[in-house]
């Protein structure tokens, strides 16, 4: 009895490890590295109102894909664990920012963000956009400027 137990239990750890293994293999293979003109496509794929706008709040948030959020979170905005609306983060880092699988997630999360945001705003101008993000997303007072001199960096890319 004990020698089936030991080869049973031998066996389910064998086949955990392979599970392990393939789910990291195709995890690999379905997660795109990321570059401006995937970040820009993933924005226009998941319907976000204002792209240019969005795209230089990623740009600006992660440190052009450099800050440590970033490479450590796969979080691009800067995106805070949420308490009223759904998210699809998979974690939480120790300063309590939203932690994804991978960078394509944290463009969805900014999705929900959005849609939860406008939710009522259907018939919002990029003015007021700005207004909304100076207002209830940025710390810094220069935040609007900064974007809007991103903006015109990248014009080159927004390009549908």
């Amino acid at each position: 009895m004990k020698r089936k137990t030991f080869l049973l239990t031998g066996l389910l750890l064998l086949g955990t490890m392979t599970t392990k293994a393939q789910e990291k293999q195709v995890q690999s293979k379905t997660q795109e590295s990321i570059s401006k003109e995937s970040l820009y496509k993933h924005i226009i794929k998941y319907g976000i109102k204002f792209p240019d706008i969005v795209f230089a709040q990623a740009i600006l948030e992660s440190g052009e894909f450099t800050s440590k959020l970033f490479k450590s979170a796969n979080n691009l905005f800067g995106m805070k664990v949420p308490t009223k609306r759904e998210s699809v983060r998979i974690g939480v880092t120790q300063g309590g920012y939203s932690k994804y699988g991978d960078w394509g997630y944290s463009v969805y999360d900014y999705s929900l963000w959005q849609g939860h945001m406008l939710k009522t705003r259907d018939d919002i101008t990029k003015k007021q956009y700005f207004a909304l993000l100076g207002r209830v997303y940025a710390e810094d007072p220069q935040y609007v400027n900064k974007l809007k001199r991103r903006i015109s960096e990248y014009n080159h890319i927004f390009v549908e």
